[in-house]
């Protein structure tokens, strides 16, 4: 099995939020928004003019799945700012197991390896 490298956030960053800041923590190598400019430290600001939120986000992705125009993010990095066209229209997507044809199936083998549960009597 490999893990399929697909995200919400295909196009590159990946963010957390520290006391309502959004940071950029990780950019995929030559992905969108690695192409793009965008980079490990950065705050993100705003999605295409609005500020930003994980609602605002999702429906940029999902409006660039069916037009040509960029996803443009709003970021800070120190004291600049900058707006970072993402040329992505790939969609929403998420993480997922594909097993490899000809190699052994490595996870199943170990859940099936798994003990069975053992049940407690009721007479501590």
């Amino acid at each position: 099995m490999r893990l399929v490298p697909h995200s919400i956030l295909m196009f590159g960053p990946r963010i957390y939020l520290i006391n309502r800041i959004i940071h950029i923590l990780d950019v995929i190598p030559g992905s969108p928004a690695a192409n793009a400019g965008l980079a490990p430290g950065m705050r993100l600001l705003a999605v295409n003019g609005r500020r930003w939120t994980p609602d605002i986000l999702r429906d940029a992705i999902a409006r660039a799945n069916n037009t040509t125009e960029p996803i443009e993010l709003l970021a800070q990095n120190g004291d600049f700012y900058e707006t970072y066209r993402i040329d992505y229209h790939g969609g929403e997507r998420y993480p997922h197991l594909e097993p490899l044809n000809g190699k052994t199936d490595l996870l199943s083998e170990i859940a099936r390896m798994k003990a069975p549960a053992i049940a407690l009597s009721k007479s501590y």
